[in-house]
C-alpha cells in the first residue's frame, strides 16, 4: 500500500490571496482616475480656450466695426476742416467713394447735424431749403421741446428711404442723444450715446440702435478749454448705427460660434440689452464669459456663452469612453494579477507539497530504517517478558506516543489512539498492540497538528504499525518457539540425569562382588558375591 502525500499546513495557500490583486485594482483605478481627472481638465481647458478665444475675437470684431466707424467719422469731419463749408454734392460725392453698404454693413449712414442758434432758425431752415426743398424744416421746435441746444441734421448718406426721413431732426430734442452731443462737444472726442429708436425706423423691423458724434469747430484745432468748445461749436458728424445690422457677423459662421449678449452699462439689466444672439431654444451653457468694453465714452457689457453646437462639439463627450476605458483597464491589471497570484500560489503550494512530501518521504525512510534497526533487536530477545518490554519501547520510540501496550487478548484502540493485531504465518492472532493519543507538539522535528490537542494519527501510522505488528507477532512467535525449546532442553537433561542414576545403581553391586572375588577367591564371600553380581546382571 502506497503512502499518502501530506500537504503540510504551514505551507497552505494564504486565506488573503485577493488582497494583491484588490490593491493592484485600487491603485490602477486611482492612477487611471487621476489620469483621466487631469485629461478632463485638460479637455475642459481646451474647450474654454477655444471658447475664449472665439468671444475674444467676437469682441475684437465688435469694437474694431465701431473703431472703423469712429475712423470714417474722423475722415468726415476732415472734410469739413479742410474745405469749410461743404455742400451736398461735395459730401454726397464723399460718402458715395466710401461705399458704405457695400463695405461697412450696419452703418446706417453718416451726416452732418448743425449747430443752429435759436434767433437764426429761420434763416437756417431758409438756406436748408434752397438745398432740400421747400419741406425742409427744423423738427420738433423749441416750443414744441424746450433745450438748450437746438441742431438741425443737414446731411445724411447715402440718401435712402430711411434717412430721407430724418432730415431737418434736431437730436438734441431727445435726452439720451443730447447727452452724447453734449459730452462730444464739451470733450472734443467722438461720444456714443446710449441705445435709442432711430427715425430711420420707419417700417416693423426695428432694430435696436445708437449714435456716434464727432464734434466740430468753428477752428481747425479743438479749443482747449471747455467754454471756448461750447462758444465754437459748429455741428457734428455723426453716424446712426442699428446694432444688429452693425454686428451681424461679428461671431464668425462656424458651427462653433459663440453666443453673446450686449448690454449698455456695466451690469446685465435686462432693460438696457441692446442686442442678443440667443434663440428661443435656450440651453444651459457649459461656458460664459464677462467682458466690459469702452464704445467712445459709454460702457457696454458683452456676455459671451458657449452655443449648443459648441458644447455638442466638446471633447469632453469623450470623458465618458476614457473613464470606461480606464474602468477596464483597472479590471484587466487586477484579472491579470489575480491570474498571477493564482499561479504563484499554486507553484508555492506546489512547491510546499513537494517539500512535505520530500519532508514525509524523508521521515518515512527515518521511521523504517529505525522499524528495520529494532527488528533485530525484538528478535535478540529470548523470553516474552522481554520482548513485550522491548516490543512496547520500539512503540512508543517509533510513534513517539506516551504509551504502548501489548494485550493477548483482543484489546480496542483507546479514544485517539491506534490499535493492530499481532499475527503470524498461521495467520493465529498472537495479541493486539495498542498506542495511546499522541501529545502535542511536533513528531520527530516534523510538525503535525495544530498544537492544540493530541497529534492524530495518520494512513502512514496505521501503515507503518501494521508493519511493526508483524515484525512484532514473528518475534514474538521466535520468543515462544526459544521458550518452548528451552523446555524442551530441561526435559531432555531431567531425562538423561535419571537416566544415569538409574544405570549408576546396578552397576555398584556387580563392581563390589568383582572386588570380592578378586581379593577372596573360592572363599564363600565369592561364591555371595557371584549370586549378587548374577542377581544384577538379570534384572
Amino acid at each position: 500500500m502506497p503512502f499518502a502525500r501530506p500537504v503540510d499546513p504551514a505551507r497552505a495557500p494564504p486565506p488573503h490571496a485577493w488582497r494583491a490583486p484588490l490593491g493592484v485594482f485600487l491603485l490602477s483605478l486611482l492612477v487611471n482616475g487621476l489620469l483621466t481627472y487631469w485629461l478632463a481638465r485638460g479637455l475642459v481647458a481646451t474647450d474654454r480656450n477655444a471658447f475664449e478665444t472665439d468671444a475674444l475675437r467676437t469682441m475684437d470684431a465688435i469694437t474694431e466695426r465701431i473703431s472703423t466707424t469712429v475712423t470714417l467719422l474722423r475722415g468726415t469731419a476732415g472734410l469739413f476742416i479742410a474745405t469749410g463749408d461743404v455742400s451736398r454734392e461735395e459730401f454726397r460725392a464723399y460718402i458715395g467713394r466710401l461705399r458704405l453698404r457695400e463695405l461697412y454693413p450696419g452703418i446706417q449712414g453718416i451726416g452732418y447735424t448743425a449747430r443752429v442758434d435759436a434767433p437764426n432758425v429761420a434763416g437756417h431752415e431758409a438756406v436748408m431749403q434752397q438745398v432740400w426743398g421747400p419741406w425742409f424744416r427744423l423738427w420738433p421746435t423749441a416750443e414744441e421741446v424746450p433745450r438748450e441746444l437746438l441742431t438741425s441734421i443737414s446731411y445724411l448718406e447715402p440718401l435712402d428711404e430711411r434717412n430721407y426721413a430724418a432730415i431737418g431732426y434736431d437730436m438734441a430734442s431727445e435726452p439720451t442723444r443730447r447727452a452724447a452731443m453734449l459730452q462730444a462737444r464739451d470733450d472734443g472726442l467722438a461720444r456714443a450715446s446710449g441705445p435709442v429708436t432711430l427715425v430711420q425706423e420707419i417700417h416693423a423691423d426695428k432694430q435696436t440702435g445708437f449714435l456716434i458724434y464727432l464734434p466740430l469747430y468753428a477752428t481747425r484745432e479743438p479749443p482747449l478749454s471747455v467754454e471756448e468748445r461750447r462758444r465754437g461749436l459748429r455741428g457734428f458728424v455723426y453716424s446712426p448705427l442699428r446694432v444688429d445690422d452693425l454686428l451681424t457677423g461679428t461671431r464668425g459662421s462656424g458651427v462653433r460660434q459663440v453666443e453673446y449678449e450686449v448690454y449698455d452699462g456695466p451690469a446685465a439689466d435686462p432693460a438696457r440689452l441692446m442686442r442678443s444672439t440667443l434663440g428661443s431654444d435656450r440651453h444651459e451653457p457649459r461656458f460664459s464669459l464677462e467682458r466690459v468694453i469702452d464704445v467712445e465714452g459709454r460702457r457696454w457689457l458683452l456676455r459671451f456663452t458657449s452655443s449648443r453646437q459648441f458644447d455638442a462639439l466638446s471633447q469632453q463627450r469623450l470623458l465618458p469612453v476614457l473613464v470606461g476605458i480606464a474602468l477596464a483597464t483597472s479590471l484587466l491589471l487586477g484579472a491579470i494579477t489575480w491570474v498571477q497570484t493564482r499561479g504563484r500560489i499554486a507553484a508555492q503550494q506546489a512547491a510546499a507539497e513537494r517539500r512535505a512530501w520530500a519532508a514525509a518521504e524523508r521521515r518515512r525512510s527515518e521511521r523504517l530504517q529505525s522499524l528495520a534497526q529494532a527488528t533485530p533487536r525484538l528478535n535478540a530477545a529470548r523470553a516474552q517478558e522481554a520482548v513485550v518490554l522491548s516490543l512496547e519501547a520500539e512503540a512508543r520510540h517509533l510513534f513517539d506516543t506516551p504509551q504502548a501496550r501489548l494485550h493477548f487478548d483482543d484489546a480496542a484502540a483507546p479514544a485517539g489512539g491506534l490499535a493492530a493485531t499481532l499475527v503470524c504465518d498461521d495467520a493465529l492472532p498472537l495479541g493486539t498492540i495498542t498506542l495511546a493519543p499522541r501529545e502535542p507538539g511536533p513528531l520527530n522535528g516534523h510538525s503535525s497538528g495544530n498544537g492544540h490537542g493530541p497529534r492524530p494519527y495518520d494512513d502512514d501510522d496505521r501503515l507503518l504499525l501494521r508493519q511493526f505488528a508483524g515484525i512484532a507477532g514473528i518475534a514474538l512467535r521466535n520468543a515462544r518457539l526459544y521458550g518452548e525449546l528451552r523446555d524442551n532442553d530441561r526435559r531432555k537433561d531431567e531425562f538423561l540425569a535419571t537416566l544415569a542414576h538409574e544405570l549408576r545403581n546396578p552397576l555398584a553391586p556387580i563392581r563390589t562382588s568383582l572386588e570380592i572375588i578378586r581379593s577372596a577367591p573360592g572363599t564363600p564371600y565369592a561364591a555371595k558375591a557371584r549370586d549378587v553380581a548374577e542377581r544384577q546382571t538379570v534384572h
